[in-house]
């Protein structure tokens, strides 16, 4: 039978720890929470929790704070998180912009390290998506192309410059 994990509460005015309890049970049926309420707040889906509990341990209340709570004198004030469903542009980019995926992957690479250009391809999951050609012909990428015996190879620009200034690639 697995165990119970402790849970600690914390003040909700000042955010001090005040006591440890056994299990989220315990600290429900003290503080005359719904049954599953812990578990609720610790999973973020209460929006204005009554109570601030935490897994950790610490003097100061760990995680993410509630706009009343007070702190060293002041209010902490904190936007409510952006649901999960919501992509920035980057996120987007990261998804669907094939120029964005491999130029990112290009700057990953460290000087002195290589790739072929279908293994690139393949670890992207790029081959047989549509214009991925249009892609690779952006002159921002061309800096970080060099080909020998027929295949391209892809790197940091200052080991392509490198090795085109010794004619290894072309």
């Amino acid at each position: 039978m697995e165990q119970a994990q402790k849970v600690h509460l914390y003040d909700f005015e000042t955010g001090d720890y005040v006591k440890p309890f056994e299990s989220l049970s315990a600290l429900e049926k003290e503080l005359h929470l719904y049954r599953g309420a812990a578990g609720d707040i610790l999973s973020g889906r209460t929006r204005k929790p009554k109570v601030l509990i935490s897994f950790e341990k610490a003097d100061k209340y760990p995680g993410k704070v509630p706009e009343s709570i007070i702190i060293s004198g002041k209010p902490i004030k904190e936007k409510d998180p952006i649901p999960a469903s919501l992509l920035s542009e980057e996120d987007l980019r990261k998804k669907h912009d094939m120029y964005f995926m491999i130029l990112s992957f290009l700057k990953e690479i460290p000087a002195g390290k290589f790739i072929d250009e279908s293994t690139m391809l393949r670890q992207l999951s790029l081959y047989g998506k549509p214009r991925y050609r249009e892609a690779l012909a952006r002159p921002e990428i061309h800096e970080h192309k060099g080909k020998a015996d027929g295949v391209i190879y892809y790197g940091a620009i200052s080991s392509i410059k490198k090795l085109k200034s010794e004619g290894v690639l072309q």
